[in-house]
């Protein structure tokens, strides 16, 4: 199975993690990254963005999918804290 790509930014400063968006490529995320450095809030800040795989596709449903997400999101915002 394909991972996902989260496309989120920070900053050192903040502890504030703000998602994106989640996509099935890595292509999709970076064409959204190009967008988002446009947009009022990011276009001061560009290298905030990170795109971060998170691991295989789910496959059995919303419900799993969702508690996956959150998992790979409280790694995501451990990670970016220490």
């Amino acid at each position: 199975m394909d991972p996902l790509f989260v496309l989120f930014h920070s900053l050192p400063e903040t502890d504030r993690v703000k998602v994106i968006g989640i996509y099935t490529s890595r292509p999709l995320a970076e064409a959204a990254l190009d967008r988002a450095r446009g947009l009022p809030g990011f276009c001061d800040e560009p290298e905030g963005f990170t795109i971060d795989a998170t691991g295989e596709r789910p496959a059995i449903g919303r419900a799993y999918a969702l508690g996956s997400f959150r998992r790979s999101m409280r790694s995501l915002s451990s990670s970016l804290s220490s």
